[in-house]
């Protein structure tokens, strides 16, 4: 691939990403809710190709904490996420007592990046509110909702075969 090819290349896909209508309706990042989320972190994770681990994002200065704020307001506004915080790193864990020759001896996990995964919560919050503020989400959705539990839902069906 050449230099020029290149080039093109890139500048298709940024006229492509800028190209979205921005949208203003999902509520800003703000440092309280930055800070919550870094102190909820856990601190023997270990790091991933980034090298930074969560012990050291839970030591970031206010000011940095600041600047990855105005970061993450910028994704937000530019309808952007850095592909960088959702590279992950694929490791295998050999099982105890099973041959190591074998692809089915290892547990595999992904060692994904803490930014990445302070970046993935605001967004989700943002995402699950902005749905149910609009109606995407039906009452009777019950998986991975606040206040919805699956003894809920069981009382709900029992009350609806029984006609109460």
């Amino acid at each position: 691939m050449t230099a020029n090819t290149l080039i093109t290349l890139i500048a298709e896909e940024v006229r492509h990403k800028t190209s979205f209508e921005l949208q203003d309706d999902l509520p800003p990042v703000f440092l309280d809710e930055v800070q919550k989320l870094v102190k909820e972190l856990k601190a023997k994770k270990a790091p991933s190709l980034d090298s930074i681990n969560n012990k050291v994002i839970k030591c970031f200065p206010v000011t940095l904490l600041s600047l990855l704020v105005a970061i993450f307001n910028a994704c937000l506004k530019n309808c952007y996420f850095l592909p960088v915080l959702n590279e992950a790193e694929v490791i295998g864990i050999p099982y105890t007592g099973k041959p190591r020759v074998l692809p089915a001896s290892y547990k595999t996990i992904k060692l994904l990046s803490g930014l990445g995964e302070l970046f993935e919560r605001i967004l989700k919050t943002r995402l699950s509110d902005h749905l149910l503020r609009k109606g995407f989400i039906i009452d009777e959705q019950f998986a991975f909702r606040p206040v919805h539990s699956c003894p809920q839902q069981v009382l709900r069906l029992v009350e609806y075969a029984t006609g109460l």
